[in-house]
C-alpha cells in the first residue's frame, strides 16, 4: 500500500514538475506567465509521461532505502507494469482528444495514441509471457526505457499537437529520448564492467 503511494505521488510530481520547466522555458520571458491564474492552469494540466516516468523511478528508490527493500526488484516490478500502465494512459488520450497525430493526406489524423498505446501492450504481453526479470533483473529498466525512448522518438514524427517545443528539427521529447537511451546504455556498460569485475 506504501509503496503504490509512493509511486502515485512520484507520478504526479514528476509530470508536473517537467511540464513546469517546460512552461517555463518556453513561455517565462512573459510577466504574464508567472500570474497565480496562469499557474494555477499549469498545475492542473496532464503533465509529459517522460516526467511521471522518471518521478515514479525516483520515489520508489526512496521506498526501497526508507524501508530497506530491493529497489533491483522494485524497479523490475516497475518496469514490468510501465508497458501496461502506458497503454492504459494512452487509450485515455485517445477518447480525451489529446496527443493527436499529424493530418495525413487523405484528411484523417495519424492515430497516435492507438499506436503507441497497442505497441505498448504488445510488448507488455512479451514481457509477460517473457518474463525477463528471472535472468536479466539487473537490466529490466534500462532495457526498458530504451526500448520506450526508440518508440516515442519514431512516433514523435507522426505527433500533431504543436506547442510542446523543438530544438534542431526535434521535438523535447525526442531530445528526451536521445539522453535516456545514451543513459541507459552508459549504465548497462558501467554494471557489466562491475560484474566482470566481481566475477573470478
Amino acid at each position: 500500500m506504501f509503496g503504490t503511494a509512493f509511486v502515485i505521488s512520484g507520478v504526479f510530481i514528476g509530470a508536473t514538475a517537467l511540464y513546469s520547466l517546460g512552461q517555463i522555458l518556453m513561455n517565462g520571458r512573459h510577466p504574464e506567465f508567472w500570474t497565480w491564474v496562469n499557474w494555477s492552469s499549469i498545475l492542473r494540466a496532464g503533465g509529459p509521461l517522460y516526467g511521471a516516468v522518471l518521478g515514479a523511478i525516483g520515489m520508489v528508490c526512496l521506498y526501497g532505502k526508507l524501508f530497506r527493500r530491493d529497489i533491483i526488484e522494485l524497479l523490475s516490478f516497475l518496469s514490468l507494469s510501465f508497458f501496461g500502465a502506458n497503454f492504459l494512459t494512452r487509450m485515455g488520450c485517445l477518447f480525451a482528444g489529446c496527443c493527436y497525430g499529424i493530418l495525413l493526406p487523405s484528411g484523417a489524423r495519424f492515430p497516435y495514441q492507438l499506436v503507441e498505446g497497442l505497441l505498448c501492450l504488445a510488448i507488455f504481453i512479451a514481457l509477460l509471457i517473457w518474463r525477463p526479470e528471472r535472468k536479466y533483473k539487473q537490466e529490466i529498466l534500462p532495457l526498458t526505457l530504451i526500448a520506450y525512448a526508440v518508440i516515442r522518438f519514431v512516433l514523435e514524427f507522426f505527433r500533431g499537437d504543436a506547442g510542446r517545443g523543438e530544438f534542431l528539427a526535434l521535438s523535447s521529447s525526442q531530445w528526451i529520448a536521445l539522453l535516456i537511451i545514451a543513459a541507459m546504455a552508459l549504465f548497462m556498460v558501467v554494471q557489466r564492467n562491475r560484474a566482470n569485475e566481481v566475477s573470478p
